[in-house]
């Protein structure tokens, strides 16, 4: 999974990371993690970044309507390369069904 994100970060730049957070955003959603969900959705609005094409920008908008937004701005206490991180390794905590 690391070496997906690597290749991920290389390939969108520093434009496309708030795109690395939906997919993850999407599972949490699903997993019924809620507060997850609404923290990595708000992440992704706050960032300020364009999303890297019209297709992620449907999921955003579809998602957002479903978990909404946190109060709280995630961005105002962690940078968008940590958040990155947390979620990498959440992802690898769920694969390795720790969580």
């Amino acid at each position: 999974m690391n070496a997906a994100y690597d290749e991920a970060r290389r390939a969108l730049g520093e434009d496309g990371l708030p795109d690395l957070l939906l997919p993850a955003a999407i599972l949490a959603w699903r997993r019924r993690d809620l507060d997850r969900a609404q923290r990595w959705v708000t992440a992704i609005r706050r960032a300020g970044r364009p999303t890297a094409n019209f297709l992620v920008t449907i999921m955003f908008r579809q998602l957002r309507d479903r978990v909404g937004y946190q109060q709280a701005d995630p961005l105002e206490h962690s940078s968008l390369t940590e958040l990155i991180e947390e979620c990498r390794l959440w992802l690898s905590s769920v694969a390795a069904g720790h969580d």
